[in-house]
């Protein structure tokens, strides 16, 4: 009996340490960039932007990856289907490492493919973030002597844990939200009906900032909000 428990004993299993996830590696060996410009080229793009995520997780640049093949509506089926699975995965790490702007991307990816709740809970989030960032902030850099300035070229600033100001002059961000806020009200009749004629209501009233911000665009087709 004795020596059958040592011939156990030299038998026994020695357990590895699990391997570590690679998603979880830090990126390194790139310059880091912050508000990398979209470039033309999809995978241009989205080398650009894994600069933005040098010293954090794989998987921040990863998710990101599949949010710019969605963007461009690239074999959407597959990046909707990875970008869930990423999500529902490692939310906590992404949550820990993200600052607002990309959280808020994560939103407006959910509006555009997720279900009828998603889009509508994300929607309301989505918006509220960025009234907060373009109305109090954008809207700031375009007033002189308390009075709303047009034609005038702003350079970018950093504003809210990673998000910045928006250019009305030539950028697509708030026609944009324009397009999500009618394809979510019309999701259901109701809500739709209520929104068009608030938007009938608001749409010819020059001194809404809202109004103002979209009328400064070069681009004739985002200088209306309420469409």
């Amino acid at each position: 009996m004795y020596g059958g428990g040592n011939q156990m004993k030299k038998h026994k299993r020695i357990l590895q340490p699990p391997e570590p996830d690679p998603n979880l590696v830090p990126i390194t060996g790139l310059e880091p960039r912050r508000w990398c410009v979209r470039k033309p080229d999809l995978q241009d793009n989205i080398d650009e932007v894994r600069r933005e995520f040098v010293g954090q997780p794989e998987i921040c640049h990863k998710l990101v990856e599949h949010i710019i093949y969605l963007r461009r509506y690239v074999d959407v089926h597959t990046h909707w289907s990875e970008f869930q699975n990423i999500v529902q995965k490692y939310l906590p790490v992404l949550l820990k490492e993200y600052d607002v702007r990309w959280m808020v991307s994560m939103l407006d990816t959910m509006v555009d493919f997720g279900t009828p709740l998603q889009k509508a809970t994300s929607m309301t989030i989505s918006t509220f973030v960025k009234d907060i960032n373009m109305i109090h902030f954008t809207l700031l850099d375009h007033v002189v002597d308390g009075r709303m300035v047009g034609n005038k070229k702003v350079a970018k600033r950093a504003t809210l844990s990673g998000m910045t100001t928006c250019d009305i002059i030539t950028g697509d961000t708030l026609s944009d939200m324009n397009v999500r806020l009618n394809k979510t009200a019309e999701l259901d009749p109701t809500v739709d009906a209520i929104w068009r004629v608030i938007k009938g209501k608001l749409r010819d009233e020059p001194e809404l900032p809202l109004y103002w911000l979209c009328f400064q665009n070069r681009f004739p087709e985002r200088q209306r909000f309420f469409l």
